[in-house]
């Protein structure tokens, strides 16, 4: 089976809604993995991996969930991931990126997201953005083609 797989980093500021006027810097560096295009094209969902981190609350924390690219019918990507916390408490960070044409690339390249607790509170909102002029180009040489079995597994990964 074909797939895809490409790399995403995001850096912006976390207000807590405790605290909203004292932003703390987050980080996300993502890989947005595709291991079966058939089923890419009709769920338009790849699984989102990587790390997290916002000082004070998740330290380069190891994130999993799933990135649904709706660009073609919506010009929206939903992003929604889980983590654990410096505190041992699990998270849920839920997050739209819009693709309007209207707004250039300014829109592609904002992702806010909210965080919320286990029980579903919102704790915070998070600002990032996606400097497009510097991580662009990283992105396009990030992009693999994922072919197990095929070529003696050379473009294999998992």
């Amino acid at each position: 089976m074909l797939g895809f797989r490409f790399s995403e980093r995001f850096t912006g500021q976390f207000y807590r809604l405790t605290a909203p006027l004292e932003p703390t810097e987050a980080v996300l560096d993502i890989e947005i993995v595709c291991f079966d295009i058939l089923d890419f094209l009709r769920t338009r969902t790849a699984v989102l991996r990587g790390t997290f981190s916002v000082a004070n609350f998740a330290a380069s924390q190891h994130v999993e969930g799933e990135v649904r690219l709706r660009f073609a019918t919506e010009g929206k990507a939903g992003y929604s991931f889980w983590l654990l916390g410096n505190d041992g408490m699990r998270y849920r960070l839920l997050g739209e990126k819009d693709a309007h044409v209207s707004r250039g690339t300014a829109s592609f390249t904002e992702l806010p997201m909210s965080v919320f607790d286990d029980r579903g509170r919102e704790l915070g909102r998070i600002e990032f953005a996606f400097p497009f002029r510097e991580e662009g180009a990283r992105v396009l040489k990030s992009i693999r083609i994922l072919a197990p079995g095929l070529f003696g597994g050379l473009l294999s990964e998992r």
